[in-house]
């Protein structure tokens, strides 16, 4: 199950981009634009792919007898690791596997070294069988000196503290300290687009509150006090208060 939120971070990037379409429209064409989005209609884009195996013959969700492709499963290694692969270019990288793995006599077996047979169903259960006995005669190590030269697309689950002391989100500056509103110091992901004429953002600070700048922005637009004051009145603006 996805964390909470994680619909709405992908509905609020569709938005961003719906509306610096319509400004760079605008600014063509001389018209406005409504931009229309939605949590369904995001959701069921952002998993179109699912929507598309599922009318394939899939079912979801997905049993470890029946994956979607021999290797897209979940395998525990030797060390206690779960192996994650995205092998879809089977034919050129299987050698890889076959020597690690002691097995190079698949070589010559069309059933293992073509893509046609990579992806016969009925060929599944041996397969799996396969990739679950010698994967768990490796270690996560042993796994990657062995298969990353031949190109393997492969990694490991990471736990939350892996994640959140990941060396490459922190170099590539991903990741960010941030002083929430109580003191407390946490850790959050930056702005997930760079310009490079910008740098990166890690100067974050805290979301404000709704409505804790209404006053300050009609201000700004030119509304007097008591206009403000007859807004708020009637409730069509929003005047955060402590």
């Amino acid at each position: 199950k996805p964390f909470y939120g994680f619909g709405d971070a992908i509905t609020s990037s569709q938005m961003s981009t719906g509306i610096m379409t319509a400004l760079y429209n605008r600014e063509k064409t001389g018209k406005g634009d409504i931009v229309r989005v939605a949590l369904l209609g995001a959701g069921l884009w952002t998993n179109v792919i699912g929507l598309l195996r599922y009318q394939a013959g899939h079912k979801f969700p997905k049993a470890f007898d029946d994956p979607i492709l021999p290797l897209d499963n979940y395998y525990k290694t030797k060390d206690g690791l779960w192996f994650l692969s995205a092998e879809e270019r089977w034919p050129e990288r299987c050698k890889g596997y076959f020597d690690l793995f002691g097995t190079p006599e698949l070589m010559d077996d069309p059933n293992w070294n073509s893509m046609a047979g990579y992806l016969d169903r009925s060929l599944f259960p041996e397969k799996i069988a396969y990739f679950q006995k010698h994967i768990a005669e490796h270690t996560g190590q042993e796994l990657v000196d062995g298969l990353r030269p031949w190109g393997a697309m492969i990694s490991f689950q990471e736990s939350t503290d892996e994640v959140l002391t990941n060396p490459s989100a922190w170099e590539n500056e991903f990741l960010t300290k941030v002083v929430a509103k109580n003191g407390e110091t946490v850790t959050l992901p930056t702005v997930p687009f760079q310009l490079k004429s910008q740098g990166v953002t890690t100067e974050l600070t805290r979301t404000p509150d709704l409505g804790e700048h209404t006053e300050e922005i009609l201000e700004g637009l030119g509304y007097t006090p008591d206009e403000i004051a007859a807004l708020e009145a009637t409730k069509a603006v929003v005047q955060f208060k402590e």
